[in-house]
């Protein structure tokens, strides 16, 4: 890790600072390349004089509500994955205890084990704040990574015409 590319974010709802780094594009294509969407179911469509075809239905309930899951699963990915790969973080003890604070309460409120590990803990669950500043987080890395237009230039000029 180059610490001359790391850059500051400030967390605005906790005041915390985190140093953030490049978490490149083609990492999250690689991300919704493994990890596509559901198909949708097919149905057998009668479009009249005995032509029928099969065609995907897309609004099959057992499709919208798994659709639904993926959106909240693929999130879930995304957000570790830019994160844990986006934010350079040592915990310090105080942190530490932050979070062993934080997990003791949640297993004597709840009878449950925080499922993160401890940097992941204490960024979405601690540093983050709100839902509001976790995606401020998360558009900070993901904004720093986005192709310059010479990049992408470059990149249509490889693809033969």
């Amino acid at each position: 890790m180059q610490t001359d590319k790391l850059k500051t974010f400030t967390c605005k709802d906790t005041g915390v600072v985190l140093q953030i780094q490049n978490v490149g594009s083609a990492l999250v294509t690689q991300l919704r390349r493994d990890f596509p969407p559901p198909q949708a179911p097919l149905q057998e469509v009668d479009y009249g004089d005995g032509n029928k075809k099969m065609e995907p239905n897309p609004a099959a309930p057992e499709y919208v509500q798994a659709l639904a899951q993926y959106a909240i699963d693929f999130e879930d990915k995304l957000q570790r994955l830019v994160i844990k790969r986006g934010v350079v973080l040592t915990l310090t003890e105080e942190q530490k205890q932050e979070i062993q604070d934080l997990r003791e309460f949640y297993r004597t409120e709840y009878g449950k084990e925080i499922s993160y590990d401890d940097k992941m803990a204490y960024i979405l669950m601690i540093a983050g704040g709100t839902d509001d500043g976790l995606a401020e987080l998360v558009n900070a890395i993901v904004r720093r990574s986005q192709p310059v237009e010479e990049d992408v230039q470059a990149a249509l000029d490889t693809f033969q015409s």
